[in-house]
């Protein structure tokens, strides 16, 4: 596998992670112009055309969350649904963190059909989130994820975030984070449902 900091990574990795890691950290291309993110989407499509399945999934796999984040990008756009499992096996790890990257890439792949692994992740993050004596609600993922079944909601007709509100593992989670009044106010922001639905918008008009 790549490591980024490490001197024996092959030399011309950094111009497929160095340029565009920090832009796709938390959707933040959203706040670009159209411009900007076409031609950012356009050259991590080239460049992933000139990598192997084996090499983009070292990419994802990678756990130096630069090169990991960048791998899982160019698979959705490049559309690699040979790497579909590969995702499927992120989001079922049981210390999945900080995947906003990998949802949204295998939204790109799977569209409607993507909700069934989705909600599976959202129960497991709820769940170890209780388990845990850490506070790491954030690094869950579980806005991220609730914005995409959000998303594919409106989209599809669906009702996904009705069928998980009504959920009795949903219910522990809330009771559980009722003290927090920061976790709570984060169920009720816009935030991570408009960053979304922004990167969704662009990746489908290309």
């Amino acid at each position: 596998m790549f490591e980024y900091d490490n001197p024996n990574r092959p030399k011309n990795l950094d111009r497929y992670v160095r340029p565009f890691y920090m832009d796709l950290m938390n959707m933040n291309f959203t706040n670009k112009s159209d411009e900007y993110i076409r031609d950012m989407f356009g050259q991590l499509i080239n460049l992933s055309k000139e990598l192997t399945d084996q090499e983009l999934k070292d990419m994802l796999l990678d756990e130096g969350w630069r090169i990991s984040k960048v791998g899982a990008w160019m698979i959705g756009l490049d559309n690699r649904k040979i790497l579909k499992l590969n995702l499927e096996e992120c989001l079922r790890s049981n210390v999945s963190e900080n995947c906003e990257h990998i949802l949204l890439s295998y939204y790109a792949l799977e569209k409607e059909e993507s909700a069934g692994i989705l909600l599976s992740f959202l129960e497991n993050q709820t769940k170890n989130f209780i388990k845990s004596t850490h506070n790491d609600y954030e690094h869950l993922s579980i806005d991220w994820v609730r914005a995409v079944l959000r998303l594919i909601d409106g989209l599809y007709n669906k009702n996904y975030t009705a069928a998980v509100e009504s959920s009795e593992w949903w219910n522990d989670f809330i009771s559980h984070i009722a003290k927090n009044k920061l976790f709570a106010e984060n169920l009720q922001s816009e935030f991570y449902y408009e960053k979304v639905k922004e990167a969704v918008n662009r990746i489908e008009s290309l």
